[in-house]
């Protein structure tokens, strides 16, 4: 025992002796930050809350949002594997069928067109088929129900159609809905209210289409200001092809924040021209279509044949993408699991003001600018590290450019303002 003793009273006053320089040199340090006064102090604080407030607004307004795109998608190529779309399709109508073609470039599109590769698409046995485009009346309320002459007969014909395949095939219909001046949703009505599906309304599934302008947020089932909640578009193809995936999304119901989805490039979803399944054989619409979910959608360019850009286009964090490619992206992070919850806004802003504090002594310890840029940089470095740390291993996400840029306007400041102090404040 007095061996033990020994022992651990020498480990101990070693530890001592090489902690005491640490610890004067910490004291010091203390000494420097306390000597620049209270006035000081309550100036860094005022400052960093500016500073937080107004990277809060510009986050809010989605000034960030093409670099957050930059990083988020950085950080996807970074993940283990490589996921693979095996359960999607895409069947898309573009120049050739739009502009060339019998669809003669019209606005809405021709209905008995989309009905004929409805029934062709249910030849190839899918497990669901999704129909991105644009159903609304020509009253939002639907009162009167008015339908022009040209449409009336192939809007039928349409819906006929797809009272038919329901029975053998789930199909999913877009619903219309808008915001109203405080933010809430209302829903609008569309040409097959109050269409008799008889025994095929169980497998008719709806689900409304409205886009955030960050494209990442998953759309979720959201309250209507009038009625019962309804899913969103991709909510209900899961619901519709692969129920067993819906607690993913559910999970997240009435949260401020829908979570975040994973992105492909278009590259990776395989796709058919519409013109190809209309002439195509049972066979081979089987080989392609057997099984898969298949999402029907607009890839045409918008102006003229030929045109860059096209119908329905968004920035992503993969570059501009046609609106059935966002669905097919947040279909495919969903079955993938590839679903990342935000971190509360709270936490990112009080990380915020740590590392502007952290900032703030950095520059006043350090005396040279290549020294404080260093240090610096190297804060924002870990920051990054802990972003995709954190992403990794716990499924949680925030967007790092807004901290790094409070940070880095806090270093800029920080460093005119001890270059303009005088001499005595240096000291």
């Amino acid at each position: 025992m007095p061996k033990l003793r020994d022992w651990t009273a020498s480990l101990v006053s070693r530890g001592t002796e090489r902690a005491a320089p640490l610890i004067a040199k910490s004291k010091e340090w203390w000494a420097l930050l306390a000597s620049k006064g209270r006035v000081y102090w309550i100036s860094v604080v005022i400052l960093i809350v500016v500073g937080i407030a107004i990277s809060a607004l510009l986050e809010e307004k989605n000034k960030y949002l093409e670099a957050n795109y930059w990083w988020y998608q950085l950080l996807g190529r970074t993940f283990p594997g490589d996921p693979t779309v095996n359960d999607i399709t895409l069947v898309l109508i573009g120049d050739e069928e739009y502009w060339k073609g019998e669809l003669g470039h019209r606005v809405p599109i021709k209905r008995a067109y989309l009905a004929e590769l409805v029934r062709a698409i249910a030849d190839g046995n899918p497990a669901a088929i999704a129909l991105d485009f644009d159903f609304r009346s020509p009253t939002p309320d639907g009162r009167p129900w008015v339908e022009h002459p040209d449409y009336k007969d192939e809007t039928k014909r349409f819906l006929e159609t797809i009272k038919e395949v329901a029975v053998i095939c789930p199909v999913v219909l877009p619903t219309t809905v808008a915001r109203d001046e405080r933010g809430s949703l209302i829903a609008e009505s569309n040409v097959y209210n109050g269409f008799d599906w008889g025994t095929a309304e169980k497998s008719i599934f709806l689900g409304y289409i409205l886009h955030d302008e960050d494209m990442r947020l998953l759309p979720v089932r959201r309250a209507l200001k009038a009625g019962p909640a309804e899913d969103s578009f991709v909510q209900a193809i899961i619901r519709a092809a692969k129920p067993n995936a819906l607690p993913t999304l559910e999970r997240f119901e009435g949260h401020r924040s829908p979570p975040y989805g994973h992105y492909l490039p278009r590259q990776k979803f395989p796709w058919i021209p519409a013109t190809q399944v209309l002439v195509g054989d049972k066979p081979f619409l089987k080989d392609k279509l057997a099984h898969k979910i298949v999402i029907v959608g607009g890839a045409w360019s918008q102006i003229v044949f030929g045109n860059r850009s096209k119908v329905d286009e968004w920035l992503t964090p993969v570059g501009l993408l046609p609106g059935v490619y966002i669905h097919a992206n947040h279909v495919q992070a969903i079955l993938c699991d590839r679903v990342y919850p935000r971190f509360p806004s709270v936490l990112v802003r009080l990380g915020e003001g740590a590392l502007s504090l952290s900032v703030v002594a950095i520059f006043a310890l350090a005396k040279t600018w290549p020294k404080q840029f260093l240090l610096a940089s190297g804060v924002g470095l870990v920051l990054m590290g802990v972003n995709y740390v954190v992403l990794v291993n716990f499924g949680q996400y925030f967007d790092v450019l807004p901290p790094l840029a409070t940070l880095a306007g806090h270093g800029i400041y920080e460093h005119f303002r001890d270059r303009r102090a005088p001499p005595a404040e240096h000291k």
